[in-house]
């Protein structure tokens, strides 16, 4: 069954703001991430983990000229399995920039 989400993304670092988009139909996923606020030009990593405590990085690229960058990934595991989205950057010492959750959160 195909569904879709939008999850936006919690910044880790001041200034920075994003979404993504999560479309799945059975256990094949398509991911979409678009995010804000970075440096021009700054060098970043997506990665998304995955029940059972493994992260796997799905893509690679660098900000444009206005501080943006997007990218999209197809699953390669199990789409139920993904539980969470992180984006990094891709320097000498790396640091979370975004977080989205992906599972089903209870509510209170």
């Amino acid at each position: 069954m195909l569904s879709r989400r939008t999850i936006l993304l919690k910044p880790m670092q001041p200034a920075l703001s994003g979404y993504a988009r999560l479309q799945t139909d059975g256990e094949d996923a398509l991911v979409q991430v678009h995010a804000r606020g970075l440096e021009p030009e700054q060098r970043v990593c997506l990665y998304w983990y995955l029940n059972g405590q493994r992260a796997q990085e799905i893509a690679r690229g660098s900000a444009n000229a206005h501080g943006e960058a997007s990218f999209e990934a197809e699953a390669a595991e199990n789409a139920s399995r993904l539980h969470a989205l992180v984006l990094i950057s891709a320097d000498e010492n790396p640091k979370p920039l975004l977080i989205g959750l992906c599972s089903r959160q209870a509510s209170l």
